[in-house]
C-alpha cells in the first residue's frame, strides 16, 4: 500500500526544461563561449542516454560547458534563475495534488534544485505539504536523493514499499531503489519517451499519477 508520495520537481510538477536551456543560451553568450544550445526535444533524447544532469551543474557540462564555467553558471544560476525565468506548473498539478491529499497520503518533495528555485512556482500548493517534508540540494539533510529518500521514509515512520517516489530521470529510478521504495516515472519531464518499455510503471500526465496512486491499496 501506498502511504506517502514524494515528487522531483522539474519535470514532474514544474515546467521548466525551456526555462532552463534558455537560462544556458544567456549564460553562454554572457561567457561569450560559442555553443550550440541544444533543443527541448534534442536535450530529452541527451538525457535518455544516460548523461547525467543532475544536480545542475551537470546540467551545464550536459551542454558543453567546461568544468570551470559550468561551476561558475552554477552559482548564477542558484543566484539568479528565478530573476531571469518564469517556470510554470505542469496542467493538472494542482488537481492532482489535491486529489492525493484529500486521499489521505502524505506528500513530500525531493529535488537537486535549490529550495529558492522551486519555492516561487510552487508557491500557491505548498500547503499541500509538510515543510519538513520538502528536503532541497542546498539543505545539509543529505548528499544524494537515495539518502534524502531514506531520510524522508524514516520521518514519516514507514517502510520504504509504503513511499512512492515520481521522477523523470533514471537517477530518479536508481535513487529510489537503492532507498526501498516504489518508482513511479513520469513521460511529459526531462528524460522517459511514453512510447519506450521501462523496467517501471510510467504516467504521461498528473492525473495518471493520481490513478495509479489510487489503484494501489492506499488504506
Amino acid at each position: 500500500m501506498i502511504r506517502a508520495v514524494v515528487f522531483d520537481a522539474d519535470g514532474v510538477l514544474i515546467d521548466s526544461l525551456l526555462s532552463h536551456l534558455r537560462f544556458c543560451d544567456a549564460k553562454a553568450r554572457a561567457y561569450g563561449l560559442r555553443l550550440q544550445i541544444p533543443s527541448p526535444d534534442d536535450f530529452k533524447r541527451l538525457v535518455h542516454q544516460g548523461v547525467r544532469i543532475s544536480p545542475m551543474k551537470y546540467f551545464f557540462l550536459a551542454v558543453g560547458f567546461d568544468e570551470h564555467d559550468a561551476e561558475r553558471a552554477d552559482a548564477d544560476y542558484r543566484a539568479n534563475f528565478l530573476r531571469e525565468n518564469t517556470p510554470h506548473l505542469f496542467s493538472g498539478t494542482p488537481e492532482m495534488l489535491a486529489a492525493l491529499k484529500n486521499a489521505g497520503l502524505q506528500l513530500g518533495i525531493v529535488t537537486s534544485n535549490v529550495m529558492a528555485n522551486i519555492t516561487k512556482p510552487l508557491a500557491p500548493l505548498l500547503h499541500h505539504f509538510r515543510s519538513e517534508l520538502i528536503i532541497t540540494k542546498d539543505q545539509l539533510k543529505y548528499a544524494t536523493k537515495t539518502e534524502a529518500l531514506k531520510y524522508l521514509v524514516d520521518l514519516l515512520g514507514l517502510h520504504g514499499s509504503e513511499v512512492l517516489f515520481v521522477g523523470d530521470q533514471y537517477m530518479d529510478a536508481e535513487a529510489a531503489e537503492a532507498a526501498g521504495t516504489r518508482f513511479l516515472g513520469v513521460t511529459y519531464g526531462w528524460c522517459f519517451d511514453p512510447i519506450t518499455s521501462e523496467a517501471f510503471p510510467l504516467a504521461r500526465d498528473p492525473a495518471q499519477i493520481v490513478k495509479y496512486v489510487l489503484k494501489t491499496d492506499t488504506r
